[in-house]
């Protein structure tokens, strides 16, 4: 198995988005791109060619240094890639990726909350929200050569969130690639503000709190394509993020995706701080940095 740093066989391996595990066994995420270098005496610096034995992915030749690589990991899930060069005495050196999928989704609050509607005459409806960002993992490979599209989903509502029973979630309208790039929790895509219900058709004035009772839940299924993607093709399911909200009859309302929520009260103040524009209302859309 190919370990990260320089091997016994003289092979560095550089990921591009992050640090090399020391003494760990060689793991990259898909569409993960790693630079392959040989080093050492000059039997292993003047050498061939990298090429792909097995597995798939793309290598590219770094011009003028030979035995230099750079190497995309390919769409294979839970699979292996295998390299190997010739070095210039004849002798094969082989190494060997263990390609992983993003095994879950989640979201990341990244900014002030907000709550919708909460200006005359929408005073007293039941809305809260947040801005978030998403993050995939696991943590240790980087998923900065893949897009991502969260896909349809179906809603269950009662209550006060009644009216959006049934309501389809839609294909988020493009795929996103992963602009906040690799960190050390994953790694971070695009925005998103996630909020109640829009068109819950109840008002609570004062004294009518108890009424405001009901929940909401699309379980979003997320996708995900290698670079640089085709708008016309679905990509591959791998996780599945919760989209809740929850009233509770004493006036507080509860908004949560994935892990990070925000609770609010009816008549709390306005508080909506966009992560990129200030003041900018980007209604239940995604948010994209060129």
């Amino acid at each position: 198995m190919l370990k990260s740093g320089v091997l016994k066989d003289n092979v560095t391996v550089t990921p591009k988005d992050r640090a090399a595990p020391a003494d760990a066994a060689f793991r990259c995420g898909v569409g993960e791109t790693v630079n392959l270098a040989l080093t050492g005496e000059a039997e292993f610096v003047d050498a061939e060619t990298w090429t792909i034995a097995a597995g798939g992915g793309t290598i590219t030749p770094n011009a003028g240094v030979k035995g230099a690589a750079t190497y995309v990991c390919p769409d294979v899930p839970d699979g292996v890639a295998n390299l190997e060069v010739t070095l210039a005495y004849g002798r094969l050196v082989r190494v060997r990726f263990t390609v992983v999928p993003p095994d879950s989704g989640d979201l990341v609050k990244v900014s002030d909350i907000h709550k919708w509607s909460n200006a005359s005459p929408d005073l007293n409806k039941p809305n809260a929200g947040f801005f978030g960002r998403h993050i995939l993992k696991p943590a240790d490979v980087s998923f900065t050569g893949i897009l991502l599209r969260e896909g349809p989903a179906q809603a269950a509502a009662d209550g006060v969130f009644g009216l959006q029973q049934d309501d389809m979630h839609p294909w988020s309208d493009n795929w996103i690639p992963a602009q906040g790039g690799y960190t050390a929790n994953g790694t971070i895509f695009g925005y998103d503000e996630v909020c109640t219900p829009a068109d819950t058709d109840y008002h609570f004035p004062a004294g009518r709190e108890g009424d405001l009772v009901g929940t909401f839940h699309w379980p979003i299924k997320w996708y995900y394509m290698l670079r640089p993607g085709d708008p016309a093709q679905t990509g591959r399911y791998f996780a599945t993020v919760h989209h809740k909200a929850w009233a509770y009859g004493d006036g507080r309302v509860c908004v949560s995706k994935g892990t990070p929520y925000h609770w609010t009260h009816l008549g709390d103040p306005m508080v909506y701080a966009h992560p990129l524009v200030p003041g900018l209302n980007l209604r239940g859309q995604w948010v994209y940095v060129p």
